[in-house]
């Protein structure tokens, strides 16, 4: 059963042949083994939002030392949530360490898919928008909030970016 779908055909094989990653203890593969390994923390104290207010903790684990310039053109650093730049970022190193660039010549680019996973999808986006609402009122609220915000547009962009027409879609869960 395990290698027939719901209605007895055969499954093709999925091949993982790169990875990618952006963690408080790393932006990429090797930085982050190498943090693990040497029982690094990826705490410290909150730098993103205010916490001197009304919050008991004001440490989190944040993703240091990031620069999105490094993966997307700076229009496009306007136009996506921190977590789309962190998604793109990851999906290029594992690109790259598949020695890929998108699909390879010959091969059809619907047989590349994008599964995406998300907590909840661009929250800085939203606090900042909601911020502009309550404060400046709609007219100040960005054309871009709805994608910048929505967790599936992570797997949309890095599918458009490298042509990628295979399954496309998000999971959201805690």
């Amino acid at each position: 059963m395990l290698n027939e779908n719901s209605k007895g055909g055969q499954l093709r094989r999925v091949v993982v042949t790169g990875a990618g990653l952006v963690s408080p203890v790393g932006n990429d593969v090797e930085s982050c083994w190498a943090s693990m390994l040497a029982g690094r923390s990826g705490g410290g104290p909150v730098t993103l939002f205010d916490t001197t207010d009304d919050f008991a903790s004001r440490i989190a684990c944040e993703v240091k030392g990031f620069d999105p310039l490094e993966y997307l053109e700076r229009r496009d650093v306007k136009r996506h949530d921190r977590v789309s730049q962190f998604s793109v970022a990851a999906s290029a190193q594992a690109l790259a360490s598949a020695g890929l660039d998108g699909p390879p010549d010959g091969v059809e680019p619907a047989r590349f898919g994008v599964i995406f996973g998300s907590g909840i999808g661009g929250i800085s986006t939203f606090e900042e928008q909601h911020r502009k609402l309550i404060e400046q009122g709609p007219k100040r609220v960005s054309p871009f909030f709805i994608p910048m915000f929505i967790p599936d547009i992570s797997a949309g962009y890095i599918s458009m970016r490298w042509n990628l027409q295979g399954p496309n879609y998000a999971t959201v869960s805690a």
